[in-house]
């Protein structure tokens, strides 16, 4: 069954730092701590919730609230201090992190504004699959911002990227005509300026599509005529 195409977002890969990848993704919802209690787990201290969409990358985590006029919310591995879950909500992601970098208030490409402020970051994610991998992805990187040892990072992170282009398959449901059949079907990536996006290119007689390993765009597949 197809799946739906996704409104067009905030997030773009060029928000994120040089030679950073994009991991996984999951639905979320955001309590924001208070400014007199930003340590507190609890409900009563937590009364606000932004819904959005929770971004784990190699060197960051990236929240894109839905409300426009909320800006996007980055946290660098390299300020973050811990993350983890509460015992009581599985589902939960904690963030202990001392900068929070916010970006495209109201959609606009406004300088970004760092906010040093130690609290904690708590997250509930929403329909997820696999919040085990989710969580452990997140800590692995944020474990592996620590080594000074890049070239080791930098494996690690492929082989993450490599599990996830593995699963990785076209869905046939987005081909034009039902009379199309796939000629060529393999592992690409396409190449922009600043972007590369990993995914799976398929060719038939009439046209070419490539279906992005992540939905960072309103459509899930891209397709050209022959």
């Amino acid at each position: 069954m197809a799946t739906l195409p996704r409104p067009k977002g905030r997030f773009s890969l060029v928000l994120l730092d040089e030679g950073e990848y994009y991991i996984d993704d999951n639905s979320a919802v955001y309590f924001p701590p208070t400014e007199t209690n930003p340590q507190r787990l609890d409900s009563a201290s937590r009364p606000f919730q932004i819904k959005g969409r929770l971004y784990v990358c190699s060197l960051s985590v990236v929240f894109e609230p839905q409300d426009l006029s909320t800006p996007i919310y980055r946290f660098p591995y390299k300020t973050t201090l811990r993350v983890g879950t509460l015992r009581s909500h599985p589902d939960s992601v904690v963030i202990s992190s001392s900068q929070v970098i916010e970006m495209r208030q109201n959609g606009k490409n406004t300088p970004y504004h760092f906010r040093e402020f130690s609290a904690e970051h708590l997250f509930e994610l929403k329909y997820a699959t696999s919040a085990d991998t989710f969580l452990a992805n997140l800590s692995t990187l944020q474990q592996l911002s620590r080594s000074q040892d890049r070239f080791e990072v930098d494996i690690q992170v492929r082989e993450m990227i490599a599990a996830r282009e593995r699963q990785l398959v076209f869905d046939p449901s987005w081909l034009v005509s039902l009379s199309e059949r796939p000629l060529f079907d393999q592992l690409a990536a396409r190449v922009q300026p600043l972007v590369e996006m990993p995914g799976r290119v398929v060719v038939t007689g009439s046209r070419v599509y490539f279906q992005p390993l992540h939905r960072v765009d309103a459509s899930p597949v891209e397709r050209w005529a022959l």
